[in-house]
């Protein structure tokens, strides 16, 4: 196996801003990092000059003998230099288990990156590629660019029941491409949160806000953009909450409130959702609030035993029975009694609830938070009669490897949409036990990488992608 050293290609990533908090790349890794930055420092963290003989040194010797193909690591670097594999994306024909590459990754040290405001980490996105024996490593930068719209003609499916319209900068009033929220209100409004700025979709009709003719905030780097819209929720008031990391707003189509650190508990939204009360709850760095009726409440250790202070998902069903997933697992509450499920045969033991959908039977659908580590992703249902049931889906392989962006169940058409990470969109016909995956590859959905899910008055289903916007097309 031949080695080449370390190679500096300022390669186009993927065009985000610098944002904390994120991994770029589909397989999951845990670190002990909480924040951290996309290529900042001044000058930037840089590896040894003979990174590659030492990852060569921990890979796999048997794996390293049939390797080939591309990976992409995201790799958190501290100010001492240390290194932690954060995520990846792995097209070789060997898996990175095998080639044990967070070992690898992680035994390197790197030169910190210098910051004018002292101790920080930053993130650092590289490719090593296998191919004909030789292993390169190159060095990817963040474009601070639009995400590009796929070019080239679309071979459909036609077996395939649905199709789109897309919503992007080339074809609509949009703002950006890179988008990773999206809801419909009560109205028929749809909000959709990009990269930089939000686009409401009104009788056909699009128009912008942003920090300009808002209360959004502008980013910290770039006084002319926008910071980037995180989630979007809409209550039973019809009020749309919009996360915008450490800022998030509540807007009543007349009336803005604005929620940070001065008049709140927001520290840091990561994930956001609400119930039947209309109560809204907010994962946080190392916790979760709540807020009802003018008031914010918080949930920890002192409340229930939870496994993890760091929450994935909360959710009150229409039972009022109270779920929470964090990353160490699970807990359902119900009036004065709580279930860890621990010691238990179930679907849910030890695997962290992502996201729940109720149907109008009261049955629960159930994804699960997953990575290549843990694999303990997947989906389950728990009917209306406490039963459990493991679903898979036999379009993906390794299913429990995989970790939604989001979930949602389609009444009308007794559907359940999901989108894996990094996989597409998938359908799930839960009456004929059917599925369908629906790629760039195989329709006109515009990523891979969908982070949420909407459906309208009209019963159109809307999702937010790194590539833009799609909705159903009327059947």
């Amino acid at each position: 196996m031949k080695m080449r050293q370390w190679i500096f290609v300022s390669a186009c990533l993927l065009m985000i801003p610098s944002l904390k908090g994120q991994y770029l790349y589909p397989e999951h890794y845990k670190v002990k990092i909480e924040t951290f930055c996309l290529d900042c420092g001044n000058p930037q963290a840089m590896p040894p000059q003979n990174i590659v003989n030492q990852f060569v040194k921990l890979f796999n010797k048997k794996a390293l003998q049939t390797i080939e193909g591309d990976i992409r690591i995201q790799i958190l670097v501290d100010s001492t230099g240390k290194a932690q594999l954060l995520s990846a994306d792995n097209q070789s024909n060997v898996s990175s288990k095998k080639l044990n590459l967070q070992k690898a990754v992680n035994s390197v040290r790197w030169t910190p990156a210098v910051y004018s405001n002292g101790k920080n980490v930053q993130s650092v996105q590289c490719q090593i590629s296998f191919h004909h024996g030789n292993i390169t490593m190159h060095r990817l930068k963040i474009s601070f660019g639009d995400t590009p719209v796929k070019q080239g003609p679309v071979h459909k499916d036609t077996t395939l029941r649905f199709d789109f319209q897309l919503f992007n900068t080339d074809n609509s009033k949009l703002p950006y491409n890179m988008s990773r929220a999206v809801a419909a209100d009560a109205n028929g409004t749809v909000w959709m949160g990009t990269d930089n700025g939000l686009a409401v979709y009104k009788n056909g009709q699009i128009s912008v806000l942003n920090h300009t003719n808002s209360p959004l905030a502008c980013t910290s780097y770039d006084s002319t953009r926008t910071r980037a819209i995180m989630k979007i929720a809409v209550d039973k008031h019809n009020r749309k909450w919009i996360s915008q990391g450490y800022l998030v707003l509540m807007y009543d189509d007349t009336t803005w409130t604005r929620f940070d650190s001065l008049n709140s508990l927001i520290n840091w939204c990561t994930e956001m959702d609400v119930d039947y009360s209309g109560r809204a709850w907010l994962s946080l760095w190392n916790g979760m609030g709540s807020y009802e009726n003018g008031k914010w409440s918080t949930i920890d250790s002192t409340d229930y035993p939870l496994p993890s202070h760091r929450f994935f998902c909360t959710y009150t069903d229409s039972r009022n029975r109270l779920w929470i997933g964090t990353s160490k697992g699970s807990l359902m509450v119900e009036e004065t009694h709580t279930e860890d499920f621990s010691g238990t045969n179930h679907p849910i033991t030890h695997r962290p609830i992502s996201k729940i959908c109720e149907d109008p039977d009261g049955n629960l659908w159930i994804a699960f938070y997953g990575d290549i580590n843990s694999k303990s992703g997947g989906l389950a249902l728990y009917d209306r009669d406490g039963k459990w049931h493991e679903i898979t889906c036999p379009l993906l392989k390794k299913w429990n490897e995989y970790g939604f962006g989001d979930m949602l169940y389609d009444a009308k058409r007794e559907l359940l949409w999901l989108t894996p990470y990094h996989a597409g969109l998938l359908v799930y016909d839960i009456r004929n036990n059917s599925w369908e995956l629906y790629t760039p590859d195989n329709s006109s959905i515009p990523n891979t990488y969908i982070q949420s899910l909407t459906i309208d008055k009209e019963g159109c289903v809307w999702g937010a992608t790194f590539g833009g916007f799609f909705k159903t097309m009327p059947e």
